[in-house]
């Protein structure tokens, strides 16, 4: 009993003065200062903050260690949650914004905030593997346009015509390249090895 009441008497404290214990994600989940995982979810909260982490370092958290484990840097865990909250943002426009379901034919995908190409693609079929949710994630993290959540989506057609751009310059490459390996005027050179363009010489 003695041993819970002290250990309760350090949480509290630690809930009102550490501002590692006081990372939430998306308002309304506990990001646990120890293992780096969410540890109370939001319908918990509703049964009182103590309790519900409490119960998360005593249960699941095995980083603990009745407080002498390590504490993850503050910055560390303040960017764990901004990418959290980045993902929950993410699947949720996925579903119900078209501008976020942009691909090129190579099923590349484009950021609805900076509408170019990214290193994501777009699995057939499965719209939000996790791989691809983590390369989205990483982008955002990372684009200028996206502004770590304060920037504007760009309009729909925007996206579209960059998309459009990006194909027509593949397949215009590729159609330069077939006819570079079949016809052998297409890869004729000078005595300087420079080669000179079919159409304007």
């Amino acid at each position: 009993m003695f041993k819970e009441a002290r250990l309760r008497r350090r949480l509290s404290r630690e809930l009102d003065q550490n501002p590692a214990f006081a990372i939430m994600v998306l308002g309304r989940s506990w990001l646990c200062p120890f293992c780096g995982e969410i540890g109370v979810r939001g319908r918990r909260l509703a049964d009182g903050l103590e309790d519900a982490v409490l119960e998360h370092l005593e249960q699941a958290c095995s980083d603990w260690d009745e407080f002498e484990g390590d504490l993850i840097p503050l910055g560390t865990l303040k960017a764990k949650a901004q990418r959290l909250e980045i993902r929950h943002n993410a699947k949720r426009s996925l579903i119900h914004n078209a501008s976020w379901k942009l691909a090129d034919l190579n099923r590349t995908w484009y950021c609805p905030f900076c509408a170019r190409e990214t290193e994501v693609t777009i699995p057939e079929g499965q719209q939000q593997a996790s791989g691809m949710m983590d390369g989205i994630v990483e982008h955002l993290v990372g684009c200028f346009a996206y502004a770590k959540g304060k920037g504007k989506e760009k309009p729909f057609g925007t996206i579209r015509k960059a998309i459009s751009t990006t194909n027509r310059l593949r397949k215009l490459a590729e159609s330069v390249r077939r006819k570079l390996e079949r016809d052998s005027s297409w890869s004729h050179t000078d005595d300087k090895n420079r080669g000179s363009c079919r159409y304007c010489g």
